[in-house]
C-alpha cells in the first residue's frame, strides 16, 4: 500500500513533465503581417521631388561659397547633407517611376 501511494505522486510528476515538454497550442509563433505601404499620388511625389531638387541646389551653393571652402569640418557636414539629400531624391525618382508605371484605376 505504501509503495502504491508513493507511485501515485511519481506518476503525476511524470504526467506534468510530459505536458511541459509538449508544445502548447497557445505558445505558437505570432505572425505579424506587414502593412502594405500606402501608394502616394504622383502629384505628391513630384512636389517632394521638386523640394528635394531645390534642397540640393541650396546645398551646392553653400558648398561653393568662399566661407565654406575654407572650413573643412563645415565642408564635410555639407557633403554629408548633400549625399543624404541626393539619396532621398533617387528614392523619390524610383517611387515616382513605380507609381507612374503602375496599374491605372
Amino acid at each position: 500500500m505504501v509503495a502504491a501511494a508513493a507511485a501515485e505522486p511519481l506518476a503525476e510528476q511524470k504526467s506534468q513533465n510530459k505536458r511541459k515538454a509538449e508544445p502548447s497550442k497557445n505558445r505558437g509563433v505570432k505572425v505579424i503581417k506587414k502593412a502594405q505601404p500606402a501608394v502616394r499620388s504622383i502629384e505628391t511625389i513630384e512636389a517632394e521631388i521638386g523640394d528635394s531638387e531645390k534642397r540640393l541646389e541650396q546645398i551646392s551653393a553653400r558648398l561653393a561659397s568662399p566661407e565654406n571652402t575654407r572650413n573643412p569640418a563645415g565642408l564635410r557636414e555639407l557633403n554629408n547633407e548633400y549625399q543624404a539629400a541626393d539619396a532621398r531624391l533617387r528614392e523619390l525618382y524610383d517611387e515616382w517611376e513605380r507609381v507612374s508605371s503602375g496599374p491605372k484605376d
